[in-house]
């Protein structure tokens, strides 16, 4: 069955690449990018994340990946994580036992959360502080169908983002209000689950309105776990529902943009609900000094609130004011310049506990215990520069100054060189630092005796790491390939009950990605990652696979139909993690299917609505892959977690 699906497949793209309508190539124009793109800018768009304002992605100081409109429309996804690990170098896991999805960067997991990952929804940061970077919710529940594109830089980027942009930077951008319209759409799943999502658009003069959202509730998720340790088998029952919403108004120079997530899963043998939520807004002002000077003001606001059946309830607080300057210093060069402010503030309560410090069963007894609880203010100050040496020549420098705390002051640094030999040809050297401060948790949890407890004299942790990067690129096609090597430090950990700066890892490795345009119909994409991680003793710290690949395909025929296929291969885990269960195979395939059929194209129908039908198949092999569930730490007997099985949504949408 699922080789002929396969053969099925690939018959239906042989046929249409030799029909009449493939074989002419326009690449001035291409008819599944509403944006009227052309082939060449859909693979080198202006991108704006490194160095927070527009410029060409082969120009840009960073390595950096853009998953365009385009690309999201042809391979689908329920979720954002579903598309991000669409995304070279990246790859989710599940960690504390539940569908707490995390995503790590270039193979780092060493955190039981996305500490390591700086998250922004059109360029400002959205950060859950009191444990320090939990963005289950957003990578679960933010509506896709409000994404326009989404640019990822892989590397440090603290210089101009400040904390947590450790390993990554993931620029959610979303859409706007160019016209009146809205959608709706639903979709229903093997097994009862459902999705519905819609979003609307409004534009008048200087005013425009977007806005979006969705609500999933997807079959109950019976997964095996094993433990590392005796290899003893369990299952549970985890619920996976959210729901998420997104608004975004401009009025002229003004705009005001708000998102909110949450997502419902449990936590196997402890408790059957837990639920995160966050609120995210922002305020912001362009002012126009002249030409050549341009001001920004932000003002941003995070809640992140959790709970837990009746055991624990954490909430935390991050705003930040912020101020940027961006001055075209001359043809040659510009410079960006500013300064933040930020005040942090979380706590964590320990609900219905007996005074062993054990989870009190009894709901009739109610009680509460502060574990952790404190506050710190941060200040930043930074600047870049780009100067054009010669055309084919440009040097880039930055830097940020920051003080958090009572930690003592310090800085991190950027520079690095971007060549041009050939037009269609780019050579990348960077080198670049990043800090991650230290969560309130990490600070201040105290617990009862035998328990995780914080300190106060912890650093930030900090990376170097150094890129050397190639591309080439054509009108249809792009090819690249980066070495890496990051140098980590202060690694903030679990030891002796208490949090530390525990030492160094160093992550060594290679990535190529490519994208080909074979046809305006037919697009092929895929990357390859090898990296190896150790540290002083211990070799494959973070428990995910040295090698992994990802390769996809689809074709978009103007009459409507569109049909991909796209798999994530992750190869086998460090035999540490296999414990007692080594006959398992940690190497997975996950070959997901997306296909949408435009009725309205398809029978060239020209009344209202445009009406789409889609099918989205996750894990099409029903393979039982398993993941690795860092609660404690790596290699620190946690358990294995099997993966959900085959996925199936179908549902109908509907355009005005």
């Amino acid at each position: 069955m699922k080789i002929t699906i396969v053969i099925v497949f690939m018959i239906f793209i042989v046929q249409h690449i030799f029909s009449n309508d493939s074989l002419s190539l326009d690449t001035s124009s291409y008819y599944t990018d509403e944006s009227g793109l052309s082939l060449n800018q859909l693979l080198n768009m202006d991108v704006t994340t490194v160095s927070k304002s527009a410029e060409k992605q082969s120009d840009a100081p960073g390595i950096i990946s853009v998953i365009t409109q385009d690309e999201i429309r042809r391979f689908g996804g329920t979720t954002l994580k579903d598309i991000l690990e669409r995304v070279p170098s990246l790859i989710s896991t599940h960690v504390s036992f539940s569908d707490l999805s995390t995503i790590s960067s270039r193979g780092d997991q060493i955190k039981s959360t996305s500490a390591h990952v700086l998250v922004l929804i059109n360029g400002r940061p959205i950060r859950e502080v009191l444990e320090g970077g939990v963005n289950c919710d957003i990578y679960n529940s933010f509506p896709v169908n409000v994404i326009e594109k989404i640019e990822v830089v892989r590397g440090p980027g603290s210089v101009l983002y400040g904390s947590d942009a450790f390993t990554s930077v993931i620029n959610i951008i979303t859409k706007k209000a160019e016209k009146n319209g809205m959608s709706l759409s639903w979709a229903g799943q093997k097994g009862g689950g459902y999705l519905t999502s819609g979003d609307a658009t409004m534009k008048t003069d200087d005013f425009s309105i977007m806005a979006g959202g969705s609500y999933k509730q997807k079959t109950v998720w019976n997964p095996t776990y094993v433990s590392t340790s005796s290899g003893i088998a369990a299952t549970a029952d985890i619920p996976n529902k959210g729901s998420g919403a997104f608004v975004n108004i401009d009025f002229k120079n003004l705009k005001l943009m708000s998102s909110y997530t949450d997502w419902t899963s449990g936590w196997i043998g402890l408790s059957k609900n837990e639920q995160w939520k966050k609120s995210f807004s922002n305020i912001g002002y362009n002012l126009k000094i002249s030409n050549s000077w341009n001001m920004d003001f932000n003002a941003t606001y995070t809640y992140a609130f959790f709970i837990s059946d009746n055991i624990t309830k954490k909430i935390s607080h991050n705003i930040i004011g912020e101020w940027t300057n961006f001055w075209d210093i001359s043809d040659k060069s510009k410079l960006v310049i500013g300064a933040s402010y930020s005040r942090i503030q979380g706590k964590e309560i320990l609900l219905s506990i007996f005074a062993d410090g054990q989870v009190n069963s009894d709901s009739s007894i109610s009680s509460e215990t502060v574990a952790a609880e404190g506050s710190k203010n941060a200040f930043s100050g930074y600047a870049q520069i780009d100067y054009r040496l010669f055309n084919n020549l440009k040097f880039v420098g930055g830097i940020q100054g920051n003080k958090i705390g009572n930690i003592k002051a310090y800085m991190v640094p950027r520079i690095g060189a971007i060549w041009n030999p050939a037009n269609s040809f780019n050579v990348k050297i960077l080198y670049s630092e990043a800090f991650r401060a230290p969560s309130i948790d990490e600070l201040y949890l105290k617990t009862a005796a035998g328990g995780v407890n914080g300190n106060s004299s912890l650093k930030p942790e900090k990376v170097y790491t150094l890129d050397l990067g190639a591309s080439y690129q054509t009108e249809q096609a792009s090819v690249g390939i980066t070495f890496f090597r990051s140098y980590y430090s202060d690694i903030i950990a679990i030891q002796n009950n208490y949090y530390s700066n525990t030492g160094s890892i160093v992550f060594n490795g290679g990535e190529a990605e490519g994208a080909y345009y074979l046809t305006q119909s037919l697009f092929i994409k895929g990357s390859v990652l090898y990296q190896a991680n150790k540290n002083d003793s211990i070799s494959n710290l973070s428990p995910i696979a040295n090698l992994s690949a990802k390769a996809g395909v689809s074709y978009a025929w103007k009459r409507g139909i569109t049909a991909s296929l796209f798999n994530v291969y992750q190869g086998k885990l460090d035999k540490r993690y296999t414990g007692n269960s080594s006959t398992s195979d940690f190497s997975y395939h996950m070959l997901n299917f997306h296909s949408d059929f435009n009725v309205n194209k398809l029978f060239d129908i020209k009344l209202q609505p445009d009406i789409s039908t889609y099918l989205n198949i996750d894990n099409m092999l029903n393979m039982r892959y398993y993941v690795y569930s860092t609660m404690i730490g790596p290699g620190i007997g946690d358990p294995k977690l099997a993966g959900p099985g085959r996925e199936l949504f179908a549902g109908i949408k509907l355009s005005f």
